[in-house]
């Protein structure tokens, strides 16, 4: 069988579509499928993957398909969601290419006659450099007889896909911190603005917010060092994320050992009964135990708790200054703190 050329003013076309949808911020799995699509239709070759490097162990990598194309059923085994091995030191036959753009991080084109991919490219992804892309493209047949345009093309598109990985990564480090994955401080307050907004068109909503701060913080840092405080910090980051509402609430980190929800909808009772169900889960949560080296110790934890202020604009009191919304959630989380910490203080903005 011979692989069909590829029509050079629909291929064009089609670049410069994919161009457009990184322009408009689409969602990468759009994205993906615009690659698909090209490799398939105006490429010609028979299937479209793309797999995520999830990790390589010793001389092993791992990879997951993230998406493939095969209108055919050429590659019954070559699904969404399959976990692929390969030896790098010596790779099957079919999964030379893989190996090759991997370890070279470029674009690998020995041809593969029958099954395998005859192109792959590597694309990096900068917020992880272990979750890297690789893409490619089988003819199904002796030979695919690939053009220098066909192998630019794919330079195209790796550098479109690098682009959009670079793209989502500075986008990412300009609204959510680092350590708690949260919003960063300039975000949560964005957030408050956006919030005290929607509060004023709907005005028998009620509006909340909260301060909790980790107690006795800046002695875990010092008993225990710098790096189990940054590992508590990360905990109390993903128990914040669970417990608020997606889509619905706010949370992020405001400061230092300090975070700040937003909690649209919710009066005091409902924002003070939330805060005492984290506040609850936290003190009898285990918390890791991290050596000088940033491992793990076995068998050991620590106990920590936190202490919420809570601020509340009942639902016919609009408030267009964010400061004194924030300075009545502080002077209820101090309150907290002088009652003995591990507590949770609401008051009304009157």
């Amino acid at each position: 069988m011979k692989k069909d050329k590829a029509d050079i003013d629909f291929l064009v076309q089609k670049l410069s579509d994919l161009s457009d949808q990184l322009t408009k911020n689409d969602h990468e799995g759009e994205v993906f499928n615009s690659v698909l699509n090209i490799i398939i239709e105006t490429m010609r070759f028979n299937i479209a993957v793309i797999y995520e490097v999830s990790n390589q162990i010793d001389n092993i990598l791992l990879l997951n398909v993230v998406s493939v194309f095969d209108p055919h059923g050429v590659r019954n085994s070559l699904t969404k969601g399959k976990k692929i091995k390969i030896h790098l030191g010596n790779p099957a036959e079919i999964y030379i290419n893989e190996c090759e753009a991997y370890s070279k991080q470029t674009i690998s084109t020995i041809n593969v006659p029958g099954i395998g991919c005859d192109i792959m490219g590597y694309i990096q992804n900068p917020n992880n450099e272990n979750n890297a892309l690789l893409i490619g493209g089988d003819f199904v047949g002796d030979d695919a007889q690939l053009t220098q345009s066909e192998i630019d093309v794919f330079k195209i598109i790796n550098n479109l896909l690098t682009l959009l990985f670079f793209r989502n990564h500075f986008e990412t480090q300009a609204i959510y911190d680092g350590l708690t994955k949260l919003y960063n401080s300039q975000k949560i307050k964005a957030e408050l603005e956006i919030f005290l907004k929607r509060k004023e068109r709907q005005k028998n909503q009620p509006l909340s917010i909260v301060l909790a701060d980790i107690d006795y913080f800046k002695k875990i840092n010092d008993e225990y060092s710098h790096i189990q405080g940054d590992s508590v910090l990360e905990e109390i980051g993903q128990i914040l994320s669970h417990e608020l509402r997606e889509d619905v609430d706010s949370v992020g980190r405001y400061g230092g050992e300090e975070f700040m929800f937003i909690l649209f909808n919710a009066d005091g009772k409902e924002a003070f009964q939330l805060c005492e169900r984290i506040r609850t889960k936290i003190e009898n949560y285990q918390f890791l135990r991290i050596d000088e080296s940033g491992l793990p110790k076995k068998n050991e934890s620590l106990s920590i708790t936190m202490s919420f202020g809570i601020a509340t604009i009942i639902s016919d009191v609009n408030i267009k200054d964010s400061k004194e919304l924030i300075a009545l959630a502080d002077k209820a989380l101090y309150t907290a703190k002088n009652q003995g910490r591990n507590k949770s203080i609401q008051l009304d903005f009157n």
